[in-house]
């Protein structure tokens, strides 16, 4: 019994003279903000773009509280500092933030908090902080590195590299 080998029938078109056209664009690469250990330093996450157009971050350190901050740049590269982590209300910022559906944004934080364990935090834009959550490894993790996602039902989810009952993270 032999079987038939049906091949899709494929179309091609060939413009002449495109095949070897190759467009190269100038780039303009252009700083709008120098951190200065002042304003913060290490922005290692990226920024998003907030409801309101301007550009939100976090550096990982430096800044007024040492611990790193969280940050608005608008489109032209004018920097605020919205709030400054000093240890007690959370340190080290590592990932991004994510505007959730009431307007404010949320991260979490490395080290920090009550136990030193990192933290889950809010931050308004006019610069309120509120501190969610404060880890203490064994009950709920530490150490959260990865970004929190909103979840359609409004809660907030994310992972800490370890801790829980038994060592090896949360989620």
């Amino acid at each position: 019994m032999k079987f038939a080998r049906i091949l899709p029938s494929i179309s091609c078109l060939v413009l002449p003279g495109f095949a070897a056209l190759h467009v190269q664009a100038a780039l303009t690469f252009t700083n709008l903000v120098l951190f200065n250990q002042t304003n913060g330093a290490f922005p290692n996450a990226g920024l998003i773009q907030g409801k309101d157009g301007n550009f939100y971050g976090t550096t990982a350190s430096s800044g007024p509280g040492g611990g790193g901050t969280v940050f608005q740049m608008t489109p032209l590269g004018i920097l605020t500092n919205l709030v400054s982590f000093n240890n007690t209300n959370g340190a080290g910022p590592r990932d991004g933030l994510v505007q959730a559906m009431d307007g404010n944004f949320y991260g979490t934080t490395y080290n920090g908090g009550n136990n030193n364990f990192g933290t889950v935090f809010q931050a308004t834009t006019n610069g309120t902080l509120t501190t969610l959550v404060n880890f203490t490894f064994t009950t709920n993790g530490a150490y959260p590195i990865a970004g929190l996602i909103q979840g359609q039902d409004g809660s907030f989810y994310g992972t800490t590299a370890i801790g829980g009952t038994n060592s090896g993270g949360t989620a």
